[in-house]
């Protein structure tokens, strides 16, 4: 039986080291837990560029004025005019909006990647502009995807249904959601995964992300 994919990126509520807490049941011996892609990065001049890609991950006082009218707008002209350093497509549509946070200092305009319809995991970029409509702090999750299968294999149901079993959660719990995302594995493999949240009502105190 083909292994199914699990990659655990737990937040958790204890200081709990996930490594030493534990230890893969043996009922759960056909699913394969996967390791975060990271990649490392480096400070050159007023950026941290990440390894191997070159992304720019944060840009730290871009001294950037912006001449449109709201936080909102801002944040996209700064884009579309440093999409090439950021390594965005040209015309920004895989951007999303997602909302804008009313600061002390200004404001931050939060958008997430999405391609086909479908958030790409962790793919969030933060634009914060103070109140003279510059912009001084950006972070920046887009991923180079390149070509994608859109192909879901595992439905919300079951998936759900995997991470309660793999853990011991009981049921009913405090929060629970199921989302379809597009996982970047590797630098050249890509994967359609459900993102599964978990707030146990017992045991196991935490928020819990499984992509299953």
């Amino acid at each position: 039986m083909k292994p199914i994919r699990i990659i655990l990126t737990t937040t958790l509520l204890l200081a709990l080291s996930l490594s030493a807490a534990i230890e893969k049941p043996r009922r759960h011996a056909n699913l394969e837990i996967i390791n975060d892609l990271s990649l490392g990065s480096q400070i050159v001049t007023n950026m941290r560029l990440e390894n191997k890609t070159s992304i720019p991950r944060a840009i730290y006082s871009p001294q950037y004025e912006a001449s449109a009218s709201d936080p909102e707008s801002m944040a996209r002209q700064y884009l579309l005019a440093h999409s090439d350093l950021l390594h965005h497509t040209s015309d920004n549509s895989e951007l999303k909006f997602v909302r804008t946070v009313e600061t002390p200092g200004g404001y931050r305009v939060l958008f997430v990647q999405e391609i086909t319809g479908i958030p790409v995991y962790n793919a969030t970029i933060k634009i914060s502009l103070n109140r003279h409509n510059e912009v001084v702090f950006v972070t920046n999750g887009y991923q180079n995807m390149g070509a994608i299968e859109i192909d879901v294999n595992i439905s919300e149901s079951t998936a759900l249904q995997i991470a309660e079993n793999y853990f011991g959660f009981e049921t009913p719990h405090t929060y629970q959601n199921v989302e379809t995302v597009i996982y970047k594995q590797t630098l050249f493999e890509n994967i359609v995964a459900q993102k599964v949240t978990i707030v146990p009502a017992n045991k196991l105190y935490g928020d819990w992300e499984v992509l299953v």
